[in-house]
């Protein structure tokens, strides 16, 4: 790729940074000119530089030289700390953020992030900016679980490549459950409305009724049960299965639930079902 012509920029405050505002040829070379990536959605936008201070972010996704002034213009995502919920896309005069100051005359030093690699803007948790692609209980379920923002939205992103339904929830490592399928802690934390499940379901004709039986105790919901005994199927678990544990699927039989409860001591006579 050609070299882009290099026009330098006057800086004021590069004693103060110890290093150039501008970045070396060959990062302006990869940096995309301006609309570059204007057909690319906003989460998916590369951005190519960085430039942070104590208060603000701003991660160039564009940059180029006015024709005629041979101005550094970029293009970008910026987002101060005072306001973390309100950082905005636009473009900004390099010299302008170079240069700035803070009250009565105080430079502020803003400096560019020397080990910055090109990232996708959806994997910059200090951005914010990420498509949850509709799916409201993953996004839930993961802040619920403490998640950081790129884990997050890289299952979203995995959900709508896999075309998993609207009200997914969550993903096992090998399945996505729907919100009417997740246990009903989690359903309940979730948010997830009393009537929303899934279609109904004949719970006497799945074959575990044991299982069926355990599960409806703990006051399970329908389609929960009904995934649950589909695994058990899955792992060929007897008729009898009473519990099915995760996260490898070990299958207790009634006889053997009810051999550890003696030998703990605890009698118990068989369910009846």
């Amino acid at each position: 790729m050609p070299s882009r012509s290099r026009l330098p920029m006057e800086e004021t405050q590069r004693k103060r940074r110890g290093h150039e505002f501008l970045p070396p040829p060959r990062v302006i070379d990869r940096t995309p000119g301006e609309r570059g990536q204007e057909n690319v959605p906003e989460a998916d936008k590369i951005a190519h530089i960085h430039y942070f201070g104590g208060a603000v972010d701003f991660w160039v996704t564009e940059m180029w030289q006015e024709i005629g002034t041979g101005e550094w213009m970029a293009f970008g995502y910026m987002k101060f700390s005072h306001a973390p919920n309100d950082g905005e896309w636009g473009s900004q005069y390099l010299s302008a953020l170079e240069q700035m100051v803070l009250g009565r005359d105080l430079p502020y030093i803003v400096e560019r992030d020397l080990y910055w690699d090109p990232t996708p803007m959806w994997q910059i948790e200090r951005a914010g900016v990420w498509d949850s692609h509709g799916y409201q209980y993953i996004v839930r379920y993961g802040e619920m679980r403490g998640w950081p923002t790129p884990k997050i939205a890289e299952l979203c992103r995995k959900a709508h490549q896999d075309q998993a339904p609207a009200d997914t929830a969550m993903w096992d490592g090998t399945e996505w459950w729907t919100a009417s399928e997740a246990p009903l802690e989690i359903r309940e934390r979730l948010g997830v409305p009393s009537h929303v499940d899934a279609d109904d379901v004949d719970l006497d004709e799945l074959g575990y009724p044991y299982l069926v039986q355990h599960l409806k105790h703990i006051g399970h919901p329908p389609a929960y049960i009904a995934r649950i005994c589909r695994k058990a199927a899955a792992v060929n678990a007897p008729p009898d299965t009473y519990l099915l544990e995760f996260p490898h699927h070990t299958v207790r039989t009634v006889g053997e639930v009810l051999e550890l409860l003696q030998n703990v001591g605890y009698h118990a006579e068989p369910p009846s079902v």
